[in-house]
């Protein structure tokens, strides 16, 4: 404003009588443009508000979902693991129990070569009954070997597949914290 450029009547304050109203209207145009600018940053942080608020939504339906995988992969876990030492345990029981039959075979073979066979035919008739009484320990204990391999890696593929989910779900959590921190600092910062 150039008071020199004022026309020379002064009201009784002692200012120009249009200094004051020019004043007053550069006034009411400021706030005009402070109070636009004002709804604007509103409209926006509402706007992020409520993105921030979907965001949310999805990233706590994403955590729920991943830790419902990770209790099922643990309950399988679980299953799966209870079913190996099961396995285990009746195979351990078995071989005890062939390890017996084998064991009074063995001296039911010795008392028979006391008795009755010559060296000769005693070292034929001890192969044929070793034969005999191996062969189907050794089938029996190849087959339980073969299904002991095909539990322990169903055991070790649900395992990684359980640290897979669990490791997902630690990453998802994190994310959701740093995203939702994010968002926050925007939201503090804006205010």
């Amino acid at each position: 404003m150039n008071v020199a450029a004022a026309p020379s009547t002064m009201d009784p304050s002692g200012s120009p009588p249009n200094g004051r109203y020019e004043y007053l209207l550069q006034q009411v145009v400021q706030l005009n443009t402070d109070l636009h600018k004002t709804v604007a940053l509103s409209q926006s942080l509402k706007s992020e508000r409520d993105s921030l608020q979907e965001l949310t939504q999805r990233l706590k339906q994403d955590v729920m979902r991943c830790e419902e995988r990770c209790e099922k992969m643990q309950e399988v876990l679980m299953t799966e693991t209870e079913y190996k030492v099961q396995s285990d345990r009746k195979h351990e029981a078995l071989m005890h129990k062939w390890k017996q039959q084998l064991e009074i075979k063995a001296r039911e073979f010795e008392v028979l070569q006391k008795n009755l066979a010559p060296p000769k035919d005693l070292d034929q008739l001890r192969l044929a009954i070793q034969d005999e009484v191996e062969l189907p320990h050794r089938q029996r204990t190849q087959g339980l070997q073969l299904e002991i391999d095909k539990y322990r890696e169903m055991y070790y593929s649900v395992r990684r597949d359980f640290e897979i989910l669990k490791t997902e779900h630690d990453q998802t959590i994190i994310n959701h914290v740093r995203t939702h921190d994010k968002y926050y600092r925007r939201f503090v910062n804006c205010g």
